[in-house]
C-alpha cells in the first residue's frame, strides 16, 4: 500500500493454504484488511480467529456471479450471516448507538461483477432478504469502434492494380499481396 498513503494498513491472506505459523500470527498481530475464501471466512468463524473479526465493518465480495447461483454461494451467505450476528454480539453498545452503515454495528456488504445480471437478484442475494440493497451500476456498454483495413485495394484480385491510369492505357498489376521476389 505503499505509495498511495497507507503504508500502516496491513493486508492479510487467509486460505486454505495458510500455514499454522502465519495463522497465529495473524492472530497476534490482525490485519487492517483481510483477503479470504468463502470457506477459510466460515473456519475462521468456528475458531479462535473469529475474534479479530469482531471489528469487521464491510465486506466485499469481488466475482460474486462465481457463487451466487451454487451450493458455495449458499454456504456464503450463510456465513455473512453468522459473521453480522458475530460482530453485532461483539460491538460495543453506547446506548446502541446506528452505526455508520445505518444500524447498529450492521456490516456494509459490497459485491462486485462486471457479468452479473440481474443485479437487483444478486443484491438481494448479498445483503439478505430483511435488508434493503443500493445498487450501483457502473457498467456501461462502449461504443463499437470498428474499421476493416486491408493491405491490398481489391480482395478479389489482391494482385491487380485499381489505381486509375492518366492515359487511358493499363498497366502490369503492381504485386501488393503475397509472396514477393527477392532482387
Amino acid at each position: 500500500m505503499r505509495g498511495i498513503g497507507a503504508e500502516d494498513v496491513r493486508v492479510g491472506i487467509r486460505t486454505g493454504d495458510t500455514s499454522q505459523r502465519e495463522r497465529a500470527a495473524m492472530l497476534r498481530n490482525p490485519p487492517d484488511i483481510l483477503i479470504t475464501t468463502p470457506e477459510s471466512l466460515y473456519l475462521m468463524l468456528t475458531s479462535r480467529a473469529k475474534e479479530m473479526l469482531s471489528g469487521v465493518e464491510a465486506v466485499i465480495v469481488d466475482e460474486i456471479h462465481a457463487v451466487a447461483h451454487s451450493k458455495r454461494g449458499s454456504h456464503l451467505a450463510l456465513t455473512l450471516e453468522r459473521l453480522e450476528a458475530h460482530v453485532r454480539a461483539n460491538a460495543p453498545a453506547p446506548n446502541n448507538a446506528p452505526g455508520r452503515h445505518g444500524h447498529a454495528h450492521e456490516i456494509q456488504r459490497i459485491g462486485l461483477s462486471a457479468t452479473q445480471n440481474p443485479l437487483e437478484e444478486i443484491g438481494r442475494y448479498l445483503v439478505g432478504p430483511r435488508r434493503e440493497v443500493t445498487i450501483i451500476d457502473a457498467g456501461a456498454r462502449k461504443q463499437l469502434d470498428l474499421r476493416i483495413e486491408v493491405p491490398v485495394e481489391s480482395m478479389a484480385e489482391p494482385g491487380a492494380s485499381t489505381a486509375p491510369v492518366p492515359n487511358g492505357t493499363p498497366t502490369a498489376p503492381r504485386q501488393t499481396a503475397g509472396p514477393q521476389p527477392i532482387p
